[in-house]
């Protein structure tokens, strides 16, 4: 007998099981105190450019203050992203929670959303903001 994945238990699989395992992450974090900081390589845009940062700049330092809690720290590393990965996970659990509902329909991105075409634009505009002097006086 073949298993089927309904629309309904994937968003439950999906808008329950990444925040749990972000929560998972940042209880093994705190516990452990380990950091994958020095682990990964450096920037390949960073060294290649001779100083220009990537959008992703800073997301894995951003990442492991976030799992700490320590989110001043996190806002320093990438502003945006310190932004965006609350708002998903919230999203997420929207995601999770509104199939527990009569109506459910699942969430469909059409390719005419909007969403397609603001998301890039706004990665594009930090990624030209982070390499001017003014937010290099206030962010790494």
């Amino acid at each position: 007998m073949r298993s089927r994945l309904t629309a309904k238990a994937g968003s439950r699989l999906i808008g329950f099981g990444l925040p749990l395992l972000f929560a998972a992450a940042a209880l093994l974090l705190r516990v452990t105190g380990f950091s994958p900081v020095g682990l990964l390589p450096p920037c390949a845009f960073l060294i290649l450019t001779g100083g220009y940062r990537c959008p992703g700049c800073g997301a894995t330092r951003m990442m492991t203050a976030l799992l700490r809690g320590d989110l001043a720290t996190a806002w320093y590393y990438h502003p945006l992203l310190t932004v965006l990965v609350p708002a998903g996970l919230v999203w997420l659990l929207w995601l999770g929670l509104r199939t527990f509902r009569k109506d459910f329909r699942p969430v469909s991105l059409h390719a005419q959303s909007y969403w397609w075409l603001t998301v890039p634009a706004v990665l594009v505009l930090f990624w030209v903001l982070r390499n001017t002097a003014w937010y290099r006086q206030w962010f790494f």
